[in-house]
C-alpha cells in the first residue's frame, strides 16, 4: 500500500490509564498512543523499546505487544484502520489475549512498501509537538459533532505523515524545545510570558523563537495561543463553565484578548462557537 492512500477510519479516541498486563495482547486494528505521563517499555515485533512522556507508540493490527512499567502510564489512545475498508465497524474492537486471538478477524490487512516502519511496532521519541493534534482528535470523539470522524481522520493522517517525516529525516526536536513545549502544555493556564519561559530554559527570547520556528514552524507566542484556544474549545464543548471562567482557566487575564484570539483562530466568538457546537 502506498502512503498517499492512507485514509484512516478511527474507532476509538480517549485518554486513559493503560492497564499493565502480564501476558501479550493482540489488537484487531492499529493503535497509536501518545504518552502523557509515565514511562516503560513496549515489547513487540521481536524488540523491546523504551518510551516516556512525549513519545508516540505505534502498534499495527495483528502484532502481539506487551507494555511493562513500574508506574501508571497515561496516554491518549487512538484505535484505527489505515483505510476505510471496514468503516461499517464503528464500535471499538478490544484486543484479545494472544491465546484467543483470531488472525482472520484482523480488520485492516495492509502492508506498506514505501514506509515499512508502519508494518512493525515502533516508538517515536520527542513528539511533544503532536500532543495538541491528539487532543483535538479526542475532543472530536467526545463531542461527536457533525463530520467529527472526517475531521479526526484528517488530523490522524497528518500525525502519521509527521511521524514518517521525522523517522526518514532523522530529525527530532531539540530536547530543550521538548521541555519548553511540555512546560507550555502544563502551565498554559498561568500568566506565562515569552521572556519568562526563555529565561527559565536559558535562552534569549529571540533565539528561542528561532528554534521554535525551525522545529514547529511557529513562534513560542503563537504556539501558546494555539494551545490555549484548543483547550478553550474543549471546555466550551464539554463543560457548562461560563466563557469568562474558561478565559481565566486558559491563562487570559483580559477577556477582550481571549475573545480576539479565539475569533482569529476559529472565525467565531467563544459564545457563538459554543452555540454552534450545541446545534450540531
Amino acid at each position: 500500500m502506498k502512503t498517499e492512500n492512507i485514509n484512516p477510519h478511527i474507532r476509538f479516541a480517549m485518554t486513559f490509564r493503560y492497564p499493565i498486563k502480564e501476558t501479550p495482547l493482540v489488537a484487531y486494528d492499529a493503535r497509536l498512543y501518545y504518552i502523557t505521563k509515565g514511562k516503560g517499555t513496549l515489547t513487540a515485533s521481536n524488540k523491546t523499546l523504551e518510551f516516556e512522556e512525549g513519545c508516540v507508540l505505534l502498534v499495527p493490527a495483528g502484532i502481539p505487544y506487551l507494555f511493562s512499567s513500574n508506574e501508571n502510564v497515561y496516554c491518549i489512545c487512538l484505535n484505527f484502520d489505515f483505510t476505510k475498508s471496514n468503516s461499517d465497524i464503528e464500535e471499538p474492537m478490544f484486543p484479545a489475549d494472544i491465546k484467543s486471538f483470531n488472525a482472520d478477524s484482523v480488520c485492516d490487512k495492509v502492508v506498506f512498501e514505501e514506509h515499512p516502519i508502519l508494518n512493525e511496532a515502533e516508538v517515536f521519541n520527542s513528539q511533544q509537538g503532536l500532543k495538541a493534534k491528539f487532543e483535538k482528535i479526542e475532543l472530536e470523539f467526545i463531542s461527536k459533532k457533525h463530520l467529527y470522524r472526517e475531521i479526526a481522520s484528517a488530523e490522524l493522517k497528518g500525525i502519521i505523515s509527521e511521524l514518517l517525516r521525522s523517522s526518514i529525516s532523522g530529525h527530532s526536536i531539540d530536547e530543550k524545545i521538548n521541555r519548553v513545549l511540555a512546560f507550555v502544555q502544563e502551565h498554559y493556564s498561568e500568566d506565562i510570558q515569552n521572556g519568562v519561559i526563555a529565561e527559565k530554559f536559558g535562552y534569549h527570547p529571540y533565539h528561542l523563537n528561532r528554534l521554535m520556528r525551525a522545529a514547529l514552524g511557529t513562534t513560542l507566542h503563537q504556539y501558546l495561543i494555539f494551545y490555549r484556544i484548543e483547550m478553550a474549545k474543549r471546555l466550551l464543548t464539554s463543560t457548562d463553565l461560563t466563557v469568562a471562567e474558561i478565559s481565566r482557566r486558559c491563562g487570559y487575564n483580559n477577556f477582550s484578548n481571549f475573545s480576539t484570539d479565539f475569533k482569529k483562530k476559529t472565525s467565531y466568538t467563544p459564545l457563538a462557537y459554543r452555540e454552534r457546537s450545541a446545534r450540531r
